[in-house]
């Protein structure tokens, strides 16, 4: 373990002393309590100093309405982020109050959704992002953090039967990141039920479709992408055209959909919220090998519908009724989220990282400071 990176570890731990608590309880926490620790979190996310790529670029936002490229105006940042900085910049508040709001809304857009899922102790739930997705979400690209919250916030409407509200919340997830608005398709299909001759068929099509290096054909049958704004550099520019791979991450959602798949076909017959879940595996699997000559796509679209392992991995931990059993099921999540955690500080060449260390001024949230 890295000493610079010792606040974030410190922060795991707690994390996961909250979630075992839970368990072992066999209670969750009230609604107070949670709120109270995800407004720690959203306050560690505010009072950061000058940590995450995009830290700079976001408060340079915050205070003068455009992007510090000087590129962008304020009309082309997406409407509901340009509202909320516009109501708090003339509030008088500063721009750590603006990540803090943000940050706080994305995780009780999560919070709920986890409870629209049916799953019971959400500190697991929280454990799981913040080994997963919180440092990338919440330090670096925020606005995509916001939308993915949100969608899948959508997501779990949808599970529920609510179509109305599923509508609404990737609107304002698309009011976030107009990117949100690919996903609108998938509201309506990643419910439902696949055969078994489906399943392998996508899987089959998926692998031919990585192997015979096809992405870049297909990509002319996916023209939005290079129309919308916030994913034409990406298809478009030699600079982002790089090839990302099949990891090993890739490959473990794939067995770990085919086992949830075949192990629990009662559940995904009747639950729509496991099916959407576990499709989300599929799909995302899919979108990767589609569109695998580019990497950053992947890295911003793609990993949105990965985002189902902080609500799938708890629900799998909570179909244990045996303690043996259940107590096992966890100590595998755990080395898992374990074994993950380090690569979200996105260590480059060198040992370089905009994550770490972590460095916090509290006077950020009261003193207003554009430069």
């Amino acid at each position: 373990m890295r000493a610079d990176a010792l606040f974030y570890y410190i922060v795991w731990v707690l994390l996961l002393i909250l979630a075992a608590v839970e368990h072992v309880r066999k209670k969750p926490f009230d609604k107070v309590l949670t709120t109270v620790i995800l407004m720690v979190a959203a306050v560690i996310v505010a009072c950061r100093m000058e940590v995450g790529a995009d830290w700079s670029n976001y408060k340079f936002i915050f205070y003068n309405g455009y992007d510090s490229t000087g590129l962008r105006d304020s009309s082309s940042l997406e409407p509901v982020f340009l509202i909320c900085r516009f109501i708090l910049y003339n509030m008088g508040f500063t721009h750590a109050v603006f990540f803090f709001v943000l940050s706080l809304a994305s995780l009780l857009a999560i919070r709920k959704a986890s409870k629209l899922f049916r799953i019971r102790f959400f500190m697991t739930v929280l454990l799981v992002y913040y080994s997963m997705f919180f440092l990338n979400y919440q330090f670096n690209i925020v606005r995509h953090g916001m939308m993915a919250a949100f969608l899948w916030l959508s997501f779990a409407y949808k599970s529920r039967g609510n179509t109305r509200a599923a509508v609404l919340s990737i609107l304002v997830a698309a009011g976030f990141h107009i990117s949100a608005l690919i996903f609108v398709p998938f509201l309506f299909f990643l419910d439902k039920k696949l055969s078994k001759p489906l399943v392998f068929f996508i899987l089959a099509a998926a692998y031919l479709t990585y192997y015979l290096h096809l992405s870049s054909r297909i990509i002319a049958f996916l023209p939005f992408l290079s129309e919308l704004q916030r994913t034409a550099t990406f298809v478009t520019n030699e600079q982002f055209m790089e090839s990302y791979g099949l990891s090993l991450g890739s490959q473990f959602q794939v067995f770990l959909f085919l086992v949830f798949y075949f192990c629990y076909r009662r559940v995904y017959r009747k639950n729509a919220g496991f099916r959407m879940m576990l499709n989300a595996l599929l799909f995302g699997f899919l979108l990767i090998c589609v569109l695998n000559a580019f990497s950053a796509i992947i890295s911003r679209v793609c990993n949105a519908l990965f985002m189902t392992m902080i609500f799938l991995l708890p629900f799998f931990i909570e179909r244990f009724r045996k303690q043996k059993n259940r107590m096992i099921a966890e100590s595998l999540v755990v080395l898992y989220l374990l074994f993950s955690f380090p690569k979200t500080f996105a260590i480059q060449e060198g040992g370089y990282s905009e994550m770490l260390p972590y460095r916090m001024e509290i006077r950020q949230l009261v003193v207003r400071d554009a430069h």
